[in-house]
């Protein structure tokens, strides 16, 4: 059978073609081509379309690359019906072998192709919803799924939920009383202090120093020696008795005896050594020495021998290794100063002479915001009270967080901006919860 010359092109031929070959074995030929690889096959003229039945028409055969729909295979042109022929199609055309001629067929239909579909569950939005998925589809997005899943698991155990940064401590028991009135106002706490015989200490923006037994009753009070300019900060039960009190907008120390008597007072406005801009707290070592911390843009520690000499002073205004942004909490502990650092969020170290040892632990990494004192427990932990994030963080004795006490809110087991703590022997802690008005004591 003879075919006249047409601009053709061929993209898959398998098997040889003879000249006796009729139009029918061709299509069959080519139909079991389509059917092994998944072709397609497309109708084009160089011009205007032919008549169904015209069996000189163009026939382009392609990889299957449009939709099926009825089941003809629809593929795109290539865009070759310039008119102009390359040197392939003129030597294949002149060729004296039949089987490299092209040939034209008439337009055949692909085999029908039917993925299999299934319906599975998807989210729209935050709605659980049903889909149908083609088989190939749905298994490459869960495969993708799977492993985001994965990949998250991993990542919460190395660091999301349940780590130190996230972790809640329990509380065994929770208690907690309401300051008393002065007047018609209720004053806030801002420091407090347990004695090992069980007595509260708690300094309030009122100007008082109030004493509590160990059912919350008040046994004794009394007030600051001036209070109007501004009030008193932090206080701490010295060895000998007395109770210092960091008087801060007076720029002095005042020491108390145990029934409110003062019996002394130490500095002045300055920043000179042994003066004060605004001393805030203060801690005493096994020698009876007194170490003060002070903020005002004059952020530093000044220790002092136990009559009120001075001796050396370490730290400065800044926020770079070894300086202080208030100062605002300090611990004495086995010849080392302990000092949480509150606007740079972290805890320094420092040998009792003053040398500069380092952020303590991973403190400086440990999401604290505005810690505001300081404690040691009784078996070497430390806790810290964050003004700003409502709780109280729990170190090791080697500066690593542990967890957290409480959250920021006023409901049992949360704080309201709590400024100052402190811990007994049995390992119950008082806090004072400033923004609450109340003393909370947990039992760890």
């Amino acid at each position: 059978m003879h075919f006249p010359k047409s601009k053709t092109r061929l993209d898959l031929f398998t098997g040889p073609a003879s000249e006796n070959s009729s139009v029918t074995d061709l299509i069959q030929a080519e139909h079991r081509d389509l059917s092994r690889h998944s072709m397609t096959a497309t109708t084009t003229t160089p011009s205007s379309p032919a008549p169904h039945n015209n069996p000189s028409r163009d026939v382009r055969f392609r990889p299957m690359t449009g939709m099926i729909s009825n089941g003809v295979a629809r593929g795109e042109d290539s865009g070759e019906d310039s008119g102009e022929t390359s040197g392939i199609d003129r030597a294949q055309k002149c060729s004296p072998r039949p089987e490299l001629r092209r040939r034209k067929t008439r337009a055949i239909q692909a085999p029908k192709f039917h993925e299999p579909v299934f319906r599975g569950p998807v989210f729209c939005g935050s709605v659980l919803c049903v889909r149908t998925f083609r088989e190939a589809e749905w298994f490459g997005n869960l495969a993708w799924k799977l492993g985001v899943i994965i990949a998250l698991a991993l990542l919460v155990q190395l660091t999301g939920c349940g780590s130190p940064l996230d972790h809640q401590l329990p509380v065994s028991e929770t208690n907690y009383f309401l300051m008393p009135s002065e007047g018609t106002k209720v004053p806030a706490p801002r420091a407090v202090h347990i004695t090992p015989t069980g007595e509260l200490y708690v300094l309030d923006n009122a100007g008082r120093v109030l004493v509590f037994d160990a059912s919350g009753k008040v046994i004794r009070k009394w007030w600051m020696p001036e209070y109007s300019v501004g009030k008193p900060e932090k206080i701490c039960l010295l060895r000998d008795g007395r109770l210092a009190v960091a008087d801060t907008h007076y720029h002095r120390i005042v020491f108390f005896d145990p029934e409110g008597k003062v019996v002394g007072m130490m500095g002045t406005y300055g920043r000179e050594p042994g003066e004060f801009i605004f001393p805030v707290a203060i801690a005493q070592d096994d020698q009876e020495n007194l170490y003060i911390c002070e903020y005002g843009n004059n952020d530093r520690v000044q220790k002092f021998s136990p009559s009120g000499v001075f001796l050396t002073q370490f730290g400065s205004f800044g926020n770079a290794p070894g300086q202080f942004i208030r100062p605002s909490g300090i611990v004495w502990h086995d010849h080392k100063i302990y000092v949480v650092d509150a606007f740079n969020n972290r805890i320094q170290y420092f040998t009792d002479d003053g040398k500069y040892l380092g952020i303590f632990g991973n403190s400086s990494d440990a999401g604290l915001y505005y810690p505001y004192d300081l404690i040691r427990g009784v078996t070497g932990d430390f806790y810290v009270v964050e003004y700003g994030a409502g709780r109280v963080s729990k170190f090791s004795s080697e500066g690593q967080l542990i967890g957290h006490f409480g959250k920021t809110g006023k409901d049992e087991n949360e704080l309201e901006t709590p400024w100052g703590l402190t811990i007994d022997a049995r390992n119950r802690i008082w806090v004072a919860d400033t923004g609450n008005r109340r003393i909370v004591e947990w039992q760890l």
